[in-house]
């Protein structure tokens, strides 16, 4: 769903490659879970995120969308996501795995949009970490 939404946005943008800005799209836009909820709790909005990305990335002639590719910030991102998902040994790499390869983008284009909010990234890692491994007591 959340590569589908991101695919969907660059497609209506007339983008030829999905970036890490069109993936933190995706995540909002599943309405649900914890990526939506700290994006919502960060002023994000389905609208805001959607002209944002519109006015930043370069709009380029797409005609064939199965030419549609990541680019080298999105395919990092997912790179990261992974990575994150197996430092914790989850079977899966989740939403939650996503946002922290997006939060842990220091140059892209998700994290330029989290710097356009200034967006404590470490203060939001810290809070998913703490979802995704709970302190047992």
């Amino acid at each position: 769903m959340v590569l589908t939404a991101a695919r969907q946005l660059a497609d209506e943008c007339g983008h030829t490659r999905i970036s890490s800005q069109h993936l933190l799209f995706g995540l909002f836009a599943l309405g649900t879970g914890i990526p939506f909820h700290i994006l919502s709790q960060l002023g994000y909005s389905i609208d805001s995120l959607r002209e944002m990305i519109a006015a930043e990335a370069p709009v380029s002639a797409c005609t064939d969308d199965t030419k549609q590719r990541f680019d080298t910030s999105a395919a990092a991102a997912l790179d990261r996501a992974e990575s994150e998902a197996l430092a914790r040994r989850h079977t899966y790499t989740g939403t939650d795995h996503i946002l922290l390869g997006l939060l842990s983008e220091e140059h892209g284009s998700a994290a330029h949009l989290f710097a356009m909010r200034g967006v404590d990234v470490e203060e939001v890692r810290r809070t998913i970490v703490a979802e995704l491994d709970p302190v047992v007591n």
